[in-house]
């Protein structure tokens, strides 16, 4: 079956569109440098190489290599005091990983390959209790019940 009409009509003068105008020129030589001309006028555009007053700049390529380096251990100094400061906390999420039964394990008894699963009863109550308890936490008209009066 074809189509005889459109839906909407197309708008008037589609035709004529652009046969009066130039044609543009785009010239790229190099890809960070364009030149575009067009109707007599030339537009050139070549981006500036990044000085240390750019807002974008690489600054470590400006600075000095003693003050890179002091940066550098400074840096390194404090990520490890960062690690260090959470220690207690990972190893305590380690040891509640294991106890849930997510500890995965190569077996070596009774055979090599032998299959470690642990039971994750625990951690099934857990989400579990989760997803009944949401509906109570966070009923579906808000978690304070308020009337408005005036």
């Amino acid at each position: 079956m074809a189509i005889d009409k459109a839906l909407y009509q197309a708008p008037e003068g589609l035709e004529t569109l652009g046969q009066d105008e130039e044609a543009i020129e785009i010239e790229i030589e190099n890809p960070d440098a364009v030149t575009i001309e067009m109707g007599g006028m030339e537009i050139e555009i070549i981006p500036d190489e990044p000085g240390p007053d750019d807002f974008d700049a690489n600054l470590a390529e400006y600075m000095d290599d003693s003050v890179l380096q002091d940066l550098g251990s400074e840096l390194s100094s404090q990520v490890d005091s960062d690690i260090n400061s959470r220690k207690d906390w990972a190893d305590t999420f380690v040891k509640g990983l294991e106890v849930l039964g997510l500890k995965y394990e190569e077996r070596t008894e009774p055979w090599n390959g032998a299959c470690g699963v642990f039971s994750t009863i625990l951690s099934e109550a857990a989400i579990r209790f989760q997803a009944e308890s949401i509906t109570e936490t966070f009923p579906a008209s808000g978690p304070v019940k308020t009337k408005i009066i005036g």
